[in-house]
């Protein structure tokens, strides 16, 4: 007689090796690994860009700008450009994301702006790169010019305000220059709410009035 293995026998090998499979399942992280893959992409597209970005400005004596005629930061943030040779010579194919998204760059508001930020969100929220505090904000790492930090607010001051009729109620900075400048209610044209949509060069927690403590003849804001 042939001597075979019983169901009971099967049934135990099938379940050592479905438990080994998950054993090395949960130690691998797949999703993890996947996730640090992109991260290290994204950090290597923005070291580029911040290499790309320093050596524009020792050929033209500024960093790229977003004026009239060219408005070259609003086509370096146009998806349609992506892995194209729109910042050539500096950088023959322009990177976005892994995900086919636009990296989020910001500049100094005149027509020679000297700092620049270029921004993104990495997919592992421990990632030992991002400060903390940022793991869930839209932008959570970045590079800048060497004058600036990405993180920086640019004088925005994260604190809490609000009273009567007001209270509760999402104010917003009007972004001024280089930091924020006018509170108001609806947050009409360039503004920023204190929540996480609003751009990162203006966030706030803030809402409520300020004085001018500095006399530029503007509410200071929060303070």
């Amino acid at each position: 007689m042939r001597k075979g293995f019983s169901l009971v026998e099967i049934m135990i090998v099938i379940a050592i090796l479905a438990i080994m499979m998950v054993i090395m399942v949960m130690t691998i992280n797949p999703i993890a690994m996947i996730q640090r893959g992109t991260d290290a992409r994204m950090k290597k597209d923005l070291s580029r860009i911040r290499v790309a970005f320093e050596e524009y400005r020792n050929d033209k004596k500024t960093f790229p700008n977003n004026s009239a005629p060219d408005f070259l930061v609003n086509k370096l943030m146009d998806r349609a450009n992506c892995g194209t040779g729109i910042f050539a010579p500096w950088l023959n194919s322009w990177p976005c994301d892994p995900h086919g998204n636009p990296y989020k760059i910001m500049v100094e508001e005149n027509s020679f702006p000297q700092w620049f930020k270029v921004l993104t969100k990495l997919d592992n929220k421990k990632d030992a790169d991002i400060p903390a505090g940022r793991e869930d904000k839209t932008y959570n790492y970045g590079v800048s010019s060497t004058n600036v930090l990405w993180y920086d607010l640019a004088g925005c001051k994260r604190t809490l305000g609000g009273s009567g009729d007001q209270e509760g109620v999402p104010q917003c900075y009007i972004k001024r220059g280089l930091g924020c400048g006018h509170v108001a209610v609806g947050c009409l044209g360039e503004s920023c709410y204190a929540d996480d949509a609003c751009s990162p060069f203006c966030q706030t927690d803030c809402c409520g009035g300020g004085g001018d403590n500095n006399g530029d003849g503007e509410p200071d804001g929060c303070n």
